[in-house]
């Protein structure tokens, strides 16, 4: 690649001047496992480095601007300068030069040699709400340093809740097991935001991004595929729990996708316990038995008799009587044989 004379194909190269970008440890959702090298996020703070071989003994330029431009709107923004006579000392900017020494581009391997200096200069910067490709480059003594080129994504967000978030063994099928309900949300940043301790500040603004698709899966079991959002970004779908006891997570994942959009994913808990085993309970009504008082007046004798207790006969029960009362009992017999295997698989 040649820009502005520099051949960035060859290992050295004096004079060369360039400009390098890195983030700045810290942003949200920066990874540097798994992050290439010239992609950033609206937003991020950032640190512009500028790098140049010279000849020994060679002046370096008094002040350095850093500028970024985006490619998509032709936007050019002034990030900040550094001055020669800026120590390098890890603060928000630094300047520093190496004589007898020489580096090779973009930020590699460091030589010696008796016939170059090479010296840095860099500070911190905040981008902005921009996205799409960019552009990052320094002027210093009417030098234009070759630009480093790197891609802005948006941020985004999801939302995430299940209804309900606890279920139970179904008693009326006597199945295990439940469906519930995930609910979500899918949103974008937008315009300027400030990120505090590592997380976006709660005042930044979003907005619901529609027609997209969000996969859902459930911890170690299913996986259900996208669901789209709607007009506001929403989006739902109703999932089987698994027929076993336990803690399980419900993930909820969008790979990011047109107009520049970052991805982003959020999980939810559900949890299947066992309910409370019915009860049975008996009841047993006693009947005393009545004593009658039987009085008869004659003309000077008083007799009261007692009567002996009464009889109650029974009714024969029918063979569809039976029937009933032995399917009842059936009945009683199955939900406690269940219960106890319940408990003892728990």
């Amino acid at each position: 690649m040649n820009e502005l004379g520099i051949d960035r194909s060859n290992a050295y190269c004096v004079p060369c001047y360039w400009t390098y970008v890195v983030p700045m440890p810290g942003n949200p959702e920066f990874n540097y496992n798994t992050m290439s090298i010239g992609v950033l996020l609206s937003n991020w703070l950032v640190m512009p480095n500028v790098f140049a071989n010279v000849p020994l003994n060679t002046e370096p330029p008094s002040i350095i601007e850093f500028y970024m431009n985006s490619l998509c709107t032709g936007q050019t923004v002034y990030l900040g300068a550094v001055t020669s006579n800026t120590p390098l000392s890890g603060g928000s900017s630094g300047f520093v030069m190496y004589y007898g020494r020489e580096i090779s581009p973009p930020y590699g391997e460091i030589i010696s040699n008796p016939n170059t200096s090479y010296f840095t200069g860099y500070i911190t910067a905040n981008i902005g709400y921009v996205y799409g490709p960019v552009e990052f480059y320094a002027v210093g003594n009417g030098i234009k340093f070759a630009p480093f080129r790197a891609v802005v994504y948006i941020p985004t967000r999801i939302t995430l809740s299940v209804s309900p978030s606890t279920v139970y063994p179904n008693w009326s099928s006597l199945q295990p097991g439940e469906k519930v309900t995930v609910y979500g949300k899918l949103e974008k940043m937008v315009g300027n935001c400030e990120w505090m301790y590592g997380n976006w500040n709660p005042n930044c603004k979003w907005a619901g991004v529609p027609d997209q698709p969000v996969s859902i899966s459930l911890q170690y079991i299913s996986d259900y595929g996208p669901v789209k959002t709607d007009s506001n970004g929403n989006f739902s779908i109703t999932i089987t729990v698994p027929p076993y006891t336990g803690k399980y997570t419900v993930k909820a994942k969008y790979e990011g996708g047109t107009d520049w959009l970052w991805g982003s994913e959020a999980s939810a808990s559900i949890e299947v316990v066992n309910p409370a085993t019915p009860s049975t309970t008996t009841t047993t009504q006693q009947t005393k038995p009545t004593t009658s008082t039987t009085t008869t007046t004659q003309p000077s004798t008083t007799t009261t008799t007692i009567a002996p207790p009464s009889t109650t006969t029974k009714p024969k029960l029918s063979a569809g009587d039976l029937a009933i009362l032995l399917g009842g009992a059936g009945l009683l017999t199955g939900i406690t044989a269940y219960g106890l295997s319940k408990k003892g698989k728990t």
